[in-house]
């Protein structure tokens, strides 16, 4: 009995050091690695979008704000243009986003 409880802890042995051996340990570092690297570049490729795409609602917004003072709706479009600034302001903070990761 004694015999076979140490042939099977010899095999579970030999199996977790295949495992777990240095090579393997580089391996799934270089994986987890790469995957970061990955993932920078699509928050890198995400905060551009959102940049651009911010910008674009942004003009949107300008314009109906022109469009509700040549209506005479003043409050709608001093909201309007409050949202535009905003904007403005989420937009510079994708592109200082977006250049605190350049960086690194």
């Amino acid at each position: 009995m004694l015999l076979l409880n140490m042939k099977l802890i010899t095999r579970r042995f030999k199996i977790y050091l295949k495992k777990n051996s240095p090579q393997r340990h580089r391996e799934r570092r270089v994986t987890q690695r790469k995957k970061e690297m990955e993932e920078l570049e699509r928050l890198k490729t995400l905060l551009h979008h959102w940049a651009e795409h911010n910008e674009e609602h942004a003009a949107i917004y300008k314009d109906w704000a022109s469009k509700a003072t040549e209506l005479n709706q003043k409050e709608a479009s001093e909201i309007l243009g409050l949202i535009y600034q905003q904007t403005n302001n989420m937009t510079d903070l994708f592109n200082k986003a977006l250049k605190s990761l350049s960086g690194k």
